[in-house]
């Protein structure tokens, strides 16, 4: 949360290269939550690092899908197109996951349609 570009950039290569099957819900958790403030020449490769450990560490399905869909809608145009097809690939290959997914996904469009109103 330095000034600092570099700083940040070397604090988020730190924070990447400590996450751990074993952490990931409290880093990430940390990570999303910096997601929303940081600057924007910041935000492509934030999102690219977050999405990467999302497919690297996520603990469940239920969890990818969750965090995935908040990166979505805190940065969705800094998510590249090969990580969302991947997305849709995990959603289309897992028939338990595809009501849940759908209503997550619902849910995060209808919560920012009525924010903006």
């Amino acid at each position: 949360k330095d000034s600092d570009v570099s700083i940040r950039r070397r604090a988020l290569a730190l924070v990447y290269a400590l996450v751990t099957a074993d952490n990931i819900g409290t880093l990430m958790k940390e990570l999303l939550e910096y997601l929303v403030v940081s600057d924007v020449e910041f935000k492509a490769d934030l999102t690219h690092k977050i999405v990467d450990l999302v497919k690297k560490f996520s603990p469940s399905k239920r969890w990818h899908v969750e965090t995935f869909v908040r990166v979505l809608e805190q940065a969705g145009a800094y998510v590249e197109d090969q990580h969302c097809h991947q997305f849709l690939a995990l959603v289309s290959q897992t028939p338990e996951l595809q009501a849940f997914a759908v209503r997550t996904l619902y849910r995060a469009v209808f919560e920012q349609r009525h924010a903006r109103a």
